[in-house]
């Protein structure tokens, strides 16, 4: 997943701390957004942003199945305000960044 080495579990759990760091009012169902966003990656592999933004048409299929997966291995969508996806979205970000 990453050029350290760092697995996708590892990527997910540093999100979640993250998260409850920054936004200690985090929800549950936010939180288990944090825990389990990329799950689908396990099944399909992981697209680079740059990748995806430079090939938008190739990777929406990958990126739908990636999300299909996630709702299947999960039980469904979480819960989450738009703003505690937001929250997740850029934790995850910083993440890739700093780890």
């Amino acid at each position: 997943m990453s050029e350290c080495g760092e697995n996708l579990a590892a990527h997910q759990w540093g999100v979640a701390a993250i998260a409850i760091w920054l936004e200690p009012d985090i929800s549950r169902d936010g939180l288990m957004l944090a825990l389990f966003h990329d799950v689908g990656e396990a099944l399909t592999g992981d697209l680079k942003g740059p990748f995806v933004a430079a090939y938008p048409a190739e990777t929406a299929p990958i990126k739908a199945r990636e999300q299909a997966h996630m709702e299947d291995l999960t039980g469904g969508v979480f819960g989450v305000s738009e703003w505690e996806q937001n929250v997740v979205h850029f934790v995850s970000h910083m993440h890739h960044i700093l780890f």
